[in-house]
């Protein structure tokens, strides 16, 4: 399949059915879409990318092709070539891709997920949903964040849903248990104790500013920890500052504290 002008080349939209033993191989540059129901024993990604928005009843092997996409295919192996898995790209913003049976992702293969928000699996960031074992095997996690990122620190987002109680299987490369992962200014906790307790999660933290904010109660009978003119400079604490409190014993205007003591929450 060759890479034309057209953004799809080659859109299946029909059903495809192929009796036992069938198999798919796809190579070329092109991007091509399966928007409906594709069952055959075994479907081979050698090149180009390929977004799947039906179902695809097929086993999937990721040989330096890309999949992608919003539907539902059957087991997912990385074969010698590897490959990329990014559920939702390129055609949507976010997606959730399902996998009836097992993954086995390996170290030749890129895991890409972007992350904007963590309201919604799917919708405002990538997820792979798994009903069968999930083994990472090395392979490497490729994070980006799309315009408009917006999260608070302690906020998760799965990127494997793993529904049955078996664990993971292996790490990302260079990503054991634990370990923070930089994303610009940001940063990220990766875990596969995650979710429900065996879930592929990043938690987002918020790296400290160096700011100190101290509070002088300024907003009168405004007591809100957001009001800018309870705070020195008028400027309330963001995500990161410190935040300087001034405490005194039996005070009835607990908004107006003098300097006697100082203690320094960090927000978030």
């Amino acid at each position: 399949m060759n890479d034309g002008a057209a953004a799809i080349d080659l859109l299946v939209s029909a059903n495809v059915t192929g009796g036992n033993g069938s198999s798919v191989e796809r190579d070329g540059a092109g991007f091509m879409r399966l928007g409906n129901s594709f069952a055959m024993e075994s479907l081979t990604l050698f090149d180009g990318q390929t977004e799947v928005t039906g179902t695809v009843d097929a086993r999937v092997f990721l040989d330096g092709g890309s999949l992608s996409g919003t539907g539902v295919v059957g087991a997912l192996a990385s074969q010698v070539a590897g490959g990329d898995r990014a559920p939702g790209a390129p055609s949507s913003a976010a997606g959730q891709l399902m996998v009836n049976g097992a993954i086995t992702l390996g170290g030749r293969l890129t895991f890409s997920a972007g992350l904007t928000s963590p309201a919604t699996p799917g919708v405002s960031y990538d997820q792979l949903k798994v009903t069968g074992t999930v083994d990472v095997g090395g392979a490497t996690l490729a994070l980006s964040e799309p315009a408009g990122f917006t999260a608070l620190h302690g906020d998760r987002f799965v990127l494997i849903d793993n529904d049955a109680a078996d664990a993971i299987t292996g790490t990302f490369a260079g990503l054991p248990e634990g370990t923070l992962i930089a994303l610009g200014s940001h940063r990220f906790l990766i875990s596969y104790l995650g979710g429900d307790g065996n879930d592929v999660e990043v938690t987002f933290l918020v790296a400290a500013t160096g700011v100190t904010r101290t509070w002088d109660g300024g907003g009168g009978a405004d007591i809100n920890w957001t009001t800018a003119t309870n705070w020195d400079g008028d400027v309330a604490p963001v995500q990161g500052d410190a935040a300087g409190l001034w405490l005194r014993k039996n005070s009835r205007a607990a908004h107006r504290l003098p300097r006697r003591h100082r203690v320094g929450p960090r927000l978030g």
